[in-house]
């Protein structure tokens, strides 16, 4: 059985260097940087380089490509709700 994990405390953000994480980190670096939560991931680094080394970790993970993929197709359903009207008939 893993050990139990506190929020918060487990993940730390990817190091700077050249030096590759994990394959699970990885993915989950890769989650991060298709849905842009940053900020929240990494409350105290929201440095440029952030960025950049997380869309390198995130380059080449295919779980990146799919949730980039399904959130933009969320908000293009969404958005056509939204904007097609409503063709309502009397009975």
């Amino acid at each position: 059985m893993p050990p139990s994990v506190t929020y918060g405390t487990a993940f730390a953000p990817p190091p700077l260097g050249g030096a590759r994480p994990d394959a699970r980190t990885a993915a989950l670096i890769a989650l991060i940087h298709a849905v842009k939560l940053h900020a929240l991931a990494f409350p105290d680094d929201l440095s440029p380089q952030l960025k950049i080394r997380t869309a390198s970790i995130a380059s080449g993970q295919w779980a990146s490509d799919a949730v980039r993929t399904a959130v933009h197709e969320v908000l293009l359903a969404v958005l056509g709700m939204k904007t097609t009207p409503r063709i309502t008939t009397a009975s």
